[in-house]
């Protein structure tokens, strides 16, 4: 049995909720009252290249 796709209570932190993909979490945490999205939480971008101050 699997889980479908969508936002589900956080079992690590019943305070908030996640987005479970069928094979993960994604994205970052959202406060368990608030209005989930309609999909999956938006992609980071990655981070910027850390360059040695001269």
């Amino acid at each position: 049995m699997s889980v479908q796709p969508g936002w589900y209570v956080d079992p690590a932190d019943t305070e908030t909720r996640r987005y479970w993909d069928g094979e993960g979490w994604l994205g970052a945490p959202i406060p368990v009252d608030a209005t989930p999205p309609d999909g999956p939480p938006p992609v980071a971008p990655p981070p910027a290249p850390v360059t040695p101050a001269a």
